[in-house]
């Protein structure tokens, strides 16, 4: 089934992590990532090439299913931290769902639950990538620009393209020059 999605994707695999993936109907650029297995430093490598992969084949609007991750190192939450940033870089985010509380208290230890979007189930997830699409208008000649937290709806005053941090959830956002709103 991934090589109907992404040519070549099955090509090279390893038995410690496997990807299941699954375009997201009415979504441009959506994709559900299931995972099964374990993130670790011995097949973070491999993950990073997966990552790359599906961002170089126009997904960069993710939801990736962690019900069947029975483990993650801290190399596992960077390569995670990695393909966040790079699907910020194309105007699309990152949600995490059906963590394991397990997994969700070492996101939580460790500060990663202000960086990275946890929902429930695939429908609250996908209607949260849907919500943090291209703002209309643009910055010109230092106006206010009022923008809405993806997360949680408050709008927001800036006037200029940068880093922001909601004042409401603490979620930190990126605004670039061409009002894409993404995590920083």
């Amino acid at each position: 089934m991934n090589e109907q999605i992404i040519r070549g994707f099955d090509f090279d695999r390893q038995d410690d992590i496997l990807f299941e993936l699954q375009k997201i109907d009415n979504l441009e650029h959506g994709l559900i990532v299931r995972l099964k297995g374990y993130l670790d430093t011995y097949n973070s490598t491999y993950v990073q090439r997966k990552f790359n992969s599906i961002i170089e084949n126009g997904y960069y609007k993710i939801v990736i299913d962690f019900s069947q991750i029975s483990y993650i190192s801290s190399t596992g939450i960077g390569t995670l931290a990695q393909f966040l940033k790079e699907c910020s870089k194309k105007g699309g985010n990152l949600v995490f769902i059906r963590v394991l509380s397990k997994i969700s208290e070492i996101f939580r230890l460790l500060g990663f639950t202000q960086f990275f979007v946890i929902k429930d189930g695939e429908s609250e997830a996908i209607e949260f990538l849907r919500k943090s699409q291209v703002i209309p208008g643009g910055f010109k000649d230092g106006m206010e620009h009022r923008v809405v937290c993806p997360n949680c709806k408050k709008q927001l005053n800036v006037k200029k393209p940068g880093k922001y941090r909601c004042g409401s959830c603490k979620m930190a956002l990126r605004i670039d020059q061409n009002d894409q709103i993404t995590l920083a």
